[in-house]
C-alpha cells in the first residue's frame, strides 16, 4: 500500500465529530432552522454549552441582560458565532497537542488555526465578501489535515525538510513529492468524511493552491491570505511555515495591497488579545 493510500485509510477510519457537532452544524447553516431542535442539539455536550453560556455574557458579545439558557446564548451570538464555537469545541482539544512532525509543540497548530480564522474573518471584512463567520469557520478548519499527516510527516521529516530547502520548494510541496499527498488535501477528505459543507472543505482543500481551484473560490482565497498573514505574524509557525506567500493571483483578484494587509493584520491581533482566551478555553487547556 502507498503512502497516499495508507493516509486516506486512515482519514476514512476517523472518528465522526463528537456529540451533536455535524447535526448542529447543518441547523446553523440554515437560519430559518428550529430554535428549540438547535438548542437541544447543542446541550447535548455539557461542556460547549457552558462556554456558548460564557461567551454570551462575557464583555466581548453581553448586552445588559445576563442570560442563562443555550436558546438566549444563540440569539444573542448569531448562528454564525455559534457555528465558530461548535467547530471549535470538536476540533479544539485535538489541535491542541503537539504535532511533532510539523514541529508543533502543544498548542501551536490551536494557536495558528485560531489567528488563521480571525485572520480571514476580519479580511473577509476589509475585502466586503460578506459571511464573515463563514470565514472564520474555513480558516479554523484550514489545517486539520495536519491532524492526520502529522503522524506520517514525522516519519520522514527530516528528509521533507532538507527537500523543502533543496529545491527552495514549499513545504506542502515536499509533502506531495514524497508521500503523494499533502495535508490540504488530507484535511479535505477528512472534511468531507465527516459531512462538512462543501465551502468548508473546498476552502481547506485549496488554501495552499487558489490557483489551483476547478473554479474561482473567495474563501479559499481569503483562507490562503490569512494562512499566509499569520504566519508572518509568527502564530504557530512549524517547519511548514517556510517560504508561504500570499499568491500574486490572490492579491489581483481582490485588490490586496500592503495598506489592507496591515489594517487587518492590525484588527486580527486586537481580535486575538480580546476573544483569544474565550476560544482557547474549548481546547481543554
Amino acid at each position: 500500500m502507498s503512502h497516499r493510500e495508507e493516509i486516506l485509510a486512515r482519514v476514512r477510519s476517523m472518528p465522526d465529530l463528537p456529540g451533536g457537532a455535524p447535526r448542529a452544524v447543518w441547523l446553523l447553516q440554515d437560519p430559518e432552522s428550529d430554535p428549540r431542535r438547535l438548542s437541544s442539539e447543542l446541550e447535548r455536550d455539557v461542556a460547549l454549552s457552558a462556554n456558548l453560556l460564557r461567551a454570551a455574557n462575557s464583555a466581548a458579545f453581553g448586552g445588559s441582560r445576563r442570560i442563562s439558557t443555550v436558546r438566549d446564548a444563540v440569539a444573542r451570538l448569531g448562528h454564525a458565532r455559534v457555528l465558530q464555537w461548535v467547530v471549535a469545541s470538536a476540533i479544539g482539544p485535538t489541535t491542541a497537542r503537539p504535532v511533532l512532525g510539523y514541529d508543533l509543540p502543544a498548542g501551536k497548530l490551536w494557536e495558528h488555526s485560531l489567528a488563521t480564522a480571525v485572520g480571514a474573518e476580519e479580511l473577509s471584512r476589509e475585502l466586503g465578501l460578506g459571511s464573515p463567520g463563514e470565514f472564520f469557520t474555513a480558516g479554523l478548519l484550514h489545517d486539520v489535515g495536519k491532524i492526520v499527516l502529522g503522524n506520517f510527516v514525522e516519519v520522514d521529516a527530516a528528509a521533507l525538510v532538507e527537500l523543502s530547502a533543496r529545491e527552495d520548494i514549499p513545504f506542502v510541496e515536499a509533502e506531495r513529492l514524497r508521500l503523494g499527498i499533502d495535508h490540504a488535501e488530507v484535511g479535505a477528505e477528512l472534511l468531507a468524511h465527516w459531512g462538512l459543507p462543501e465551502a468548508l472543505v473546498t476552502a481547506c482543500r485549496w488554501h495552499h493552491d487558489p490557483e489551483g481551484a476547478p473554479t474561482p473560490s473567495p474563501i479559499a482565497d481569503v483562507v490562503h491570505a490569512a494562512d499566509a498573514l499569520s504566519l508572518a505574524a509568527g502564530m504557530g509557525v512549524g517547519v511548514d511555515g517556510l517560504r508561504v506567500r500570499v499568491s500574486p493571483g490572490v492579491a489581483q483578484r481582490h485588490g490586496l495591497n500592503l495598506a489592507r494587509v496591515e489594517r487587518t493584520a492590525g484588527r486580527m491581533l486586537s481580535a486575538i488579545a480580546e476573544t483569544g482566551d474565550l476560544y482557547s478555553a474549548l481546547t481543554g487547556r
